[in-house]
């Protein structure tokens, strides 16, 4: 196996990741696409990428503009992230690993990033599992930013967030804000279109939001669909415990449905 530094561009904008090899002719692809907080570079997700290369997937973390280079996190200029420009850098990221010869690609989402795969629901995808998603999306950011930083925002048109969990700060856009309101909650028909075999995963620890989310998105996903929740996992599945739960579900919906 070997990790390789990658770039590509999207809308003319720079994207970094890094490409896990496995020692395997001809494997099937993941891309692992980070949520609102990013931390792609991680050594979390990292492991996450690792196991899955171990396994005979060649697996692709790429951090979404906005996010620093290397390490996967908010740049303090996040003005820039938008929900559409992650729609593009996924696209672009699909397109890379195409690029490359690989025919069989799978999704792995955490957060923010399931509504992504969603709203792009690109056709070469074969399969994705997402965890700790929530397809009401105005709801997640009415409650983590707060009246306040909402009204700063189209009064402004941007302003500071300082994060619940890591006390950094960070620059909202009311483009991105306005976003988040067109979309509202993802459209039932939209989730319709999905057709491929779709895995969601949450923790009943999920310190955002309960399980209730992912059995909303699960009575609207097409068949085939699993749904697992995980007790006593959190949002990020940052516990070894709980993440090697959700690495060995992953990995087993996709040797059924990608390999």
């Amino acid at each position: 196996m070997k990790e390789e530094k990658i770039e590509f561009k999207s809308q003319g904008k720079k994207v970094f990741g890094i490409l896990h090899i496995p020692d395997r002719q001809n494997p099937p692809a993941i891309i692992l696409v980070h949520g609102y907080g990013g931390y792609i570079f991680t050594e979390r997700f990292r492991h996450i990428a690792s196991e899955f290369c171990k396994a005979g997937y060649v697996t692709l973390r790429f951090a979404f503009r906005g996010f620093e280079s290397e390490t996967g996190e908010r740049a303090p200029e996040i003005k820039n992230l938008t929900i559409s420009g992650e729609i593009s850098d996924l696209k672009a990221a699909i397109d890379f690993v195409c690029k490359r010869g690989y025919k069989k690609i799978g999704l792995a989402s955490e957060s923010l990033g399931g509504v992504i795969i969603i709203l792009l629901n690109d056709s070469r995808i074969k399969t994705a599992a997402l965890w700790s998603a929530n397809i009401h999306v105005k709801n997640i950011f009415d409650e983590l930013y707060g009246e306040e930083l909402i009204k700063e925002i189209e009064e402004k048109g941007t302003a500071v967030y300082t994060s619940h969990t890591t006390g950094k700060k960070s620059i909202i856009s009311k483009k991105f804000w306005e976003e988040v309101k067109s979309i509202d909650d993802i459209p039932k028909e939209k989730i319709k279109e999905i057709k491929y075999p779709l895995l969601i995963i949450h923790g009943t620890q999920d310190e955002y939001f309960g399980v209730k989310v992912a059995e909303d998105l699960y009575k609207l996903a097409n068949e085939p669909k699993k749904l697992l929740i995980i007790e006593g996992a959190n949002h990020t599945f940052t516990q070894f415990e709980y993440r090697k739960q959700l690495i060995d579900a992953i990995l087993d919906w996709f040797n059924k449905h990608l390999d």
